[in-house]
């Protein structure tokens, strides 16, 4: 992005050729923003935690877990 204004034209050699006018293409109208607060969602559609083996029994007073 470019400043508006007036802009030297070069030669392929690097010598100076000329000026040329950039005119300015629109303003940015500078506001507040809105923002809002996210907050946890009231219902879970799924809570799944999986143990780290298939199979694996954790013992007589834990749970069993095996894939179908």
């Amino acid at each position: 992005m470019y400043a508006a204004g007036e802009d030297k034209i070069y030669l392929e050699n690097g010598d100076a050729y000329g000026n040329t006018f950039i005119g300015s293409e629109d303003l940015i109208d500078i506001q507040n923003l809105k923002y809002y607060l996210r907050t946890p969602a009231k219902f879970e559609l799924l809570s799944l935690v999986t143990p780290y083996g298939n199979n694996l029994d954790l013992g007589k007073d834990g749970k069993h877990f095996s894939l179908m």
